[in-house]
């Protein structure tokens, strides 16, 4: 094969498809295989080529290639024995990704899939070209919704009734600080509980006035401004920490391209420039705190909203007599206080960096 880039003797291999793909030698350096990948993706990159129905599939093979030729052991493999050493293949798992991130995992009876971990989800399928990723569409979407509040309803059912329906209160009361104390442990537990916790007991509160005393009295309209506060308050943060993770991404491009060269030809674009991805990786880790904090800042929006419609379908249930549904909202206010008891000051989001790994270890197993 003769010389290569890596200045030496390019080895033989069973098949270079996917060296050909990225348009490297097969004896390219991981820098090589980095920069080459990068280039090639931003050139067909779908946004950028609109209209273009081959960009989609070029762009998916290049992230196989690149899956496999920056990954030392798959590289290995592929290799020795071609594509059929590689086995079969596995696409990255967003859901897993977002459940390790921020606890959903343990939280999921209690919350369901987190909004942000479906669209993630959907995004991958259609960059895939996946067959179903149309059906992964607003519609689906929707559906999903609908599904993710009856099952979490099941489950806070099937939770308070424990002590409403059963009259177990002390064998309930016992579980709950069990369960609270066991769910703090997880990634953003204290966090999850926080925010779990603050909607059981208000929008339980809210039912129960309207149930025992009026729709409109004072402690009901005043627990429902609270809330409806609250609400705004978290839509707010959310907003303003998705402009700084747009600026800290803004920091990253910048970051990856040599600047001096740039500066020194003007005429040269971003795909000309010299790329540094040591300078990226340490801009990404830098940044990380605000990748995640607007993550989790959205994901308290979509968590608030989703247990609004949960405690209301829990405690509305006209299956069941007055008197059950009104213990069932006072069991859900004492588990709302203890979860709120048990998350004690929240951590902060800087503190989940090796968490972060964590998650994306999980969604790409």
């Amino acid at each position: 094969d003769g010389e290569g880039e890596g200045g030496r003797e390019a080895p033989a291999v069973a098949d270079k498809a996917l060296y050909e793909a990225l348009g490297v030698e097969t004896n390219a350096t991981p820098a090589q295989v980095k920069k080459a990948y990068f280039l090639k993706a931003r050139a067909c990159h779908p946004d950028k080529n609109p209209g273009d129905e081959t960009a989609k599939e070029k762009f998916q093979k290049l992230a196989e290639a690149y899956e496999v030729l920056s990954d030392p052991e798959k590289r290995r493999q592929y290799d020795a024995k071609g594509l059929d050493g590689l086995g079969e293949r596995k696409r990255f798992d967003s859901v897993a990704f977002f459940a390790v991130l921020f606890g959903s995992e343990r939280f999921s009876k209690y919350t369901g899939t987190l909004q942000l971990a479906r669209q993630a989800d959907a995004f991958v399928r259609q960059l895939e070209g996946s067959e179903d990723a149309d059906v992964v569409g607003a519609l689906n979407q929707q559906h999903s919704q609908e599904k993710r509040v009856v099952e979490c309803a099941c489950n806070l059912r099937d939770v308070v009734d424990r002590a409403a329906v059963r009259r177990d209160t002390g064998g309930f009361l016992a579980w709950a600080q069990h369960e609270a104390s066991e769910l703090a442990k997880a990634s953003f537990g204290v966090e999850m509980l926080s925010l779990v916790g603050a909607v059981y007991q208000v929008r339980a509160h809210i039912i129960l006035c309207e149930k025992t005393e009026g729709r409109y009295r004072p402690s009901k309209l005043a627990a429902s401004l609270r809330h409806n506060l609250q609400r705004t308050n978290h839509k707010l943060q959310a907003g303003a920490a998705a402009v700084t993770a747009i600026r800290h991404g803004v920091k990253v491009k910048a970051a990856a391209f040599d600047k001096e060269r740039k500066e020194g030809d003007p005429s040269l674009g971003d795909e000309e420039g010299d790329l540094n991805f040591e300078a990226a990786q340490q801009a990404f880790q830098e940044s990380l705190p605000a990748f995640l904090a607007s993550a989790w800042a959205w994901s308290k929006v979509d968590i608030d909203v989703t247990l609004s419609q949960v405690v209301a379908m829990v405690l509305n249930d006209l299956s069941v007599p007055w008197q059950i549904r009104i213990r069932r909202g006072q069991a859900l206010q004492k588990l709302g206080e203890i979860f709120l008891e048990a998350s004690g000051n929240a951590a902060s989001v800087e503190d989940y960096t090796e968490q972060f790994e964590q998650a994306k270890q999980a969604g790409m197993s």
